[in-house]
């Protein structure tokens, strides 16, 4: 397995770890460096997967996973208890039609390919498992614009089959959050978050409502911070924008920000621009 700690030391940020580890002492570990989570990225079957996220969870840390952690389907990492599940291509592999152990790669680190016709995004075998995330509240963050990039095509991740899988996840009831797995550009004036919720609605798979959700409090129960901030309510935290137009109108309007405040305290943009 390999597993990473979020905000924890560069040295420590990411660790392998085998059945021999006690799991306990590698939590602990992640817990002393300051991480606020553990990610599992790879080779990691289920029952160790649940050793972690029993461990994880008594320590007070969130477990992230990629969807698909071979050479287990993605079903299987939702029911190892995890808290959130990136990366809409990963689902894919819940299809049947699509035999993990086949596409089994000796470095680990080359995404296998797949036939995307083979992968029926409304079928019984997709169903089930979004049936399973909506029931266990899974967090599900499928980072669309990283996933349509060019070249990305090339492991059967299309941009119509994303959107599919996507589109279907939140039709069954499950939680979407906006997430990106990579910055913008430097020459961007925002971040990347709000390329993945511009596509979130321009694809058609969310409302522009539903994507500001998805960006705001659904991002913070991702984090496991839902009861501080991600809305705006009384004893939350004072993280907001002040907009010049109408986000729920037009989902680009996201971008006139006049105003952050951040902790309580007012932030001009046009003071950050003149920085730039």
């Amino acid at each position: 397995m390999r597993a990473r700690f979020a905000r924890g030391l560069p040295a420590l940020r990411r660790r392998a770890v085998d059945t021999t580890e006690d799991i306990e002492a590698v939590v602990a570990q992640a817990t002393r460096v300051g991480a606020s989570a553990i990610k599992v990225a790879s080779e990691l079957r289920a029952p160790l997967m649940r050793g972690v996220v029993a461990a994880a969870h008594q320590a007070g840390l969130r477990v992230w996973a990629h969807a698909m952690v071979f050479p287990d389907r993605p079903i299987e990492t939702v029911r190892a208890g995890v808290d959130g599940v990136s990366h809409a291509c990963d689902l894919a592999w819940q299809d049947p039609d699509l035999d993990p152990s086949r596409y089994m790669q000796i470095d680990t680190t080359v995404r296998p390919r797949f036939d995307p016709a083979l992968v029926d995004a409304d079928g019984p075998a997709m169903r089930t498992l979004f049936e399973e995330m909506a029931r266990r509240g899974t967090v599900f963050d499928p980072t669309l614009v990283v996933q349509s990039r060019p070249g990305v095509e090339q492991y059967g991740c299309t941009s119509k089959l994303l959107v599919e899988l996507t589109r279907a996840a939140h039709r069954a009831g499950v939680i979407i959050a906006a997430g990106t797995d990579f910055h913008a550009d430097a020459a961007d004036l925002y971040p990347s978050l709000h390329q993945e919720i511009e596509f979130l609605v321009s694809s058609g798979v969310l409302t522009p409502l539903e994507a500001i959700t998805a960006a705001t409090r659904n991002g913070a129960r991702a984090l496991g911070r839902e009861k501080i901030q991600g809305t705006i309510e009384p004893g939350k935290l004072a993280h907001l924008v002040i907009l010049t137009a109408d986000p729920s109108r037009d989902i680009r309007a996201l971008r006139s920000v006049v105003t952050v405040v951040k902790h309580g305290r007012l932030y001009a943009r046009s003071d950050y621009l003149a920085r730039r």
